[in-house]
């Protein structure tokens, strides 16, 4: 980290050029289980084994590089107090 202490500017908000990159990698050294097999499932075969260890949704997040958990967060709130405030104007008319 401390050659690169903001990441790989090659890789900054291209996901696309990262997945190919680390692909190409994977497949060279054979370090996937079969050739059905892509960097996609194995980021989504860790967030499971992650989730399975009960691991909280903020660490998950980090690991996986999903900056946008704030704003998941926000949203998942929001859509509970929409719910909430509906509950209330459900039992008032009631």
């Amino acid at each position: 980290m401390r050659r690169h202490p903001n990441g790989f500017p090659r890789y900054f908000d291209k996901g696309d050029n990262f997945s190919a990159a680390a692909m190409k990698h994977f497949k060279k050294h054979k370090l996937l289980p079969s050739t059905r097999h892509s960097i996609y499932s194995f980021r989504h075969s860790f967030k499971d084994q992650l989730k399975a260890a009960e691991a909280p949704e903020e660490l998950i997040d980090e690991l996986m590089a999903h900056a946008k958990a704030a704003i998941r967060r926000r949203l998942r709130l929001e859509a509970q107090a929409e719910i909430s405030s509906s509950d209330r104007l459900d039992a008032a008319a009631a």
